[in-house]
């Protein structure tokens, strides 16, 4: 993902993905870009959100419980713990 504000949307074969292991309350080992940076978390998706920028963000928690806001454009890597 180059441009921040130009949204590129995700298959929908990702998208079911992230919509079962929320509705299983799986945790989450994923990569993703913020600020430049690769990130890499553990995480607990609990939704799927569309905000006013069009972009779809994947909601989650971290381990100490922090809320997370990942565009799911920035993911570059999900895997099932």
């Amino acid at each position: 993902m180059t441009d921040q504000s130009q949204y590129n949307p995700v298959s929908c074969d990702i998208h079911s993905q992230l919509e079962l292991f929320i509705m299983h309350k799986k945790k989450l080992h994923v990569e993703y870009i913020q600020n430049d940076d690769t990130m890499k978390q553990i995480v607990t998706p609990y939704d799927i959100v569309t905000r006013k920028d069009k972009g779809e963000y994947l909601l989650a928690t971290d381990d100490s419980e922090q809320n997370l806001e990942i565009r799911l454009d920035a993911l570059r890597h999900f895997q099932e713990l």
